[in-house]
């Protein structure tokens, strides 16, 4: 799944150019590191060659990051528009199912972070026998805090070795809710990665979400485009609603089940904060220089930032904008960006 409204890491990342395809301090971009993943992936199962979703516009961005990573792509579906994660679920299985009935599906953010993927494989491996029996698997992570950003799993009966039946699903708690789940041991982030057959998923469309299903359906069977690219028509879109997975299916069904406790060093990348636990940024580069700071966080693709005394901030400089900002709202960066509108979006291609 390579959309997104590229607001999270907000002016380095824009509508045109969500933050998988974003390259800060020369890492690779998170795209670029998912493929890698996958490689690592089929060295322990028999993974089918790799298909991506994508935004209208993206289908370049994601064929020159994926041919870095030395992934070759089968397929890249490009929606016209979002309707959120429910639709790409939904062009997911119909797509695998049209190809290898009754096949696993590993449905993936491209836009996440893991510093151990052997400990995320070891996770996809405890839940391939549970996926195959018709169960459908999230994937669930140890909560390294309250945080009332990320919905959370409870985990039920166990069904076997590292899988358990889901009990609970809870959306974005409360910050008390969040700290009782944190201490109870029995609730989990979920990662928002799953693991289902395709006709699993199918049927638990029909039955929950038809109107996403028969959207998914037009517009695959209306497709053009050429290549390995697949560009979908705006007609088929119309009278889809705009649907997350977990509200449209996930939460209804009752064969879900999780893996808890991935050990995959897991991040969403979802916030300037976590994006600078996990990479190396410096207030002495050629292009910031913050003297006397402390607990602050420089980046720049643009002018240079400099700075005397600050205390727990995020400075952000692209070639036309400068985002300031204390760390600890760094969850509002969103906000912000529906605040100033399509202006913050301007091409910086």
């Amino acid at each position: 799944m390579s959309g997104g409204a590229g607001s999270r890491l907000w002016p380095l990342s824009r509508k045109a150019l969500p933050k998988q395809f974003v390259r800060v301090a020369g890492q690779p971009s998170l795209l670029e590191q998912t493929a890698r993943r996958l490689k690592l992936g089929s060295e322990r199962l028999a993974l089918a060659p790799l298909s991506v979703i994508c935004g209208a516009g993206q289908s370049s961005f994601v064929l020159s990051h994926l041919s870095v990573s030395g992934m070759i792509p089968e397929r890249v579906i490009v929606e016209p528009e979002s309707r959120n994660t429910a639709m790409v679920a939904a062009l997911a299985a119909l797509s695998v199912e049209r190809a290898a009935p009754g096949s696993l599906v590993l449905l993936m953010p491209a836009d996440h972070h893991m510093s151990r993927p052997e400990g995320f494989w070891d996770a996809v491996c405890a839940g391939v026998s549970a996926a195959q029996d018709g169960r459908m698997i999230v994937f669930g992570i140890d909560p390294a805090g309250p945080h009332t950003g990320y919905g959370y799993i409870r985990r039920g009966t166990r069904i076997s070795n590292g899988v358990h039946d889901v009990a609970q699903f809870r959306e974005k708690p409360d910050r008390q809710s969040a700290e009782a789940f944190v201490l109870s041991g029995e609730y989990f982030w979920n990662s928002g990665i799953f693991l289902f057959r395709s006709d699993v998923l199918i049927e638990a469309f029909k039955q929950h979400a038809p109107q996403v299903l028969e959207g998914a359906r037009r517009a695959l069977d209306s497709a053009g485009g050429e290549g390995p690219v697949m560009i979908l028509e705006r007609e088929a879109y119309e009278g889809v609603p705009s649907q997350s997975l977990d509200v449209a299916v996930i939460e209804k069904v009752s064969n879900m089940a999780v893996v808890p406790s991935v050990s995959a060093g897991w991040s969403d990348i979802g916030s300037w904060s976590s994006f600078c636990e996990h990479y190396p940024v410096s207030t002495g580069t050629d292009r910031v220089m913050l003297m006397e700071s402390e607990g602050c966080v420089g980046i720049s693709d643009g002018p240079l930032i400099t700075g005397i005394g600050l205390t727990d901030l995020v400075i952000v400089a692209d070639k036309d904008v400068v985002l300031v900002l204390p760390k600890g709202r760094d969850q509002d960066v969103r906000s912000l960006v529906t605040a100033i509108g399509d202006s913050c979006y301007r091409d910086r291609l």
